[in-house]
């Protein structure tokens, strides 16, 4: 089996969408969680299922593991 992970990221902006610096350089921001069996840092992510597309399974992973859902709906 195959794993996939979700590294979704974005520059941190103020109230009015202005990209906040902090002593010179721009602030990233990404999403992360924080597992379950042990308490450790992680990006989302987990096993393709045989015969699943890849972007299936990072969107169940990433509404699983990130949005506390069963999944983020199909478009």
């Amino acid at each position: 089996m195959d794993l996939c992970f979700s590294l979704i990221s974005r520059w941190k902006r103020d109230a009015d969408g202005n990209v906040i610096n902090k002593n010179g350089k721009k602030v990233l921001e990404f999403v992360s969680i924080k597992r379950t069996d042990g308490g450790g840092w992680a990006i989302p992510g987990g096993m393709v299922d045989p015969g699943e597309a890849v972007t299936i399974t990072m969107k169940r992973e990433f509404g699983e593991e990130a949005l506390n859902s069963e999944g983020i709906p199909e478009e």
